[in-house]
């Protein structure tokens, strides 16, 4: 079996209680917090605090896209069932290339999107 693993005493930053974290963990920045349910409670916090900040790009993808729902979702606008890019025919995504215009946007397949994504972040 082998030695025991050192483990060195924390406080959780969400709830405070004690537990104890492996020296690897910390090394790597983890063991901050007793348990997943409280590491979730900081995600949720920091998410909410980037949408939050007003002209962040965050927040501009997440209004464009609940604009968009929303109107679909009320019949004043059509989700196409092709996309735009192949034809290809199925369930399709709405894109936005400029998030300051969220009236304008292209319906793409999956694949579509996803390759329009990445060849935009390789090319930065």
């Amino acid at each position: 079996m082998g030695k025991p693993r050192k483990r060195i005493p924390r406080k959780c930053e969400i709830c405070g209680k004690p537990f104890l974290a492996r020296p690897c963990d910390i090394k790597r920045g983890r063991g901050r917090f007793c348990s997943r349910q409280c590491s979730n409670v900081n995600l949720q916090a920091a998410f909410a605090a980037r949408v939050q900040e007003p002209g962040t790009q965050l927040q501009k993808q997440v209004r464009s896209s609940g604009l968009i729902n929303m109107r679909v979702r009320r019949g004043q606008l059509k989700r196409p069932d092709r996309c735009s890019q192949c034809g290809k025919i199925g369930r399709v995504d709405g894109h936005h290339d400029d998030y300051g215009r969220p009236d304008q946007v292209r319906w793409l397949c999956r694949s579509c999107h996803m390759k329009l994504h990445l060849a935009k972040e390789a090319a930065q």
